[in-house]
């Protein structure tokens, strides 16, 4: 083979493939849970009186410790505290991570052209 760069494909090293699909498991969990939880939000932020957000965020809290109280009698306390501690470390990373820019003016939507008869 000659001098240069290497163009072949490398193969999966296995333990990296598990790797990824382990932490694609945490990324579909984190998803599966913000999705509920943004329903909430959603709620509580079109409530005739919205609730200020230190008072939304107590109140989240509450009702997801009710929510999620049965992991307390079916996880052992150390797989909770492992899972409070990835949690943590992965709002960590994302919030370092993923960046909000302003969104640009939005676009008017194109004008439609009209229904019936042309020359009417």
């Amino acid at each position: 083979m000659g001098e240069g760069a290497n163009f072949a494909v490398p193969r999966p090293i296995p333990s990296m493939s598990e790797t990824t699909k382990d932490l694609e498991r945490v990324v579909d969990a984190v998803l599966a849970c913000t999705g509920p939880v943004t329903q909430i939000l959603d709620h509580m932020a079109r409530a005739p009186q919205p609730l200020a957000p230190e008072r939304a965020a107590e109140v989240l809290r509450g009702l997801l410790c009710g929510a999620l109280h049965p992991l307390t009698v079916d996880s052992p306390r150390e797989e909770l505290r492992v899972a409070a501690r990835l949690l943590d470390a992965a709002a960590d990373l994302i919030v370092e991570e993923v960046m909000l820019v302003p969104h640009g003016p939005r676009r008017a939507a194109p004008a439609r052209p009209r229904r019936g008869c042309p020359g009417r």
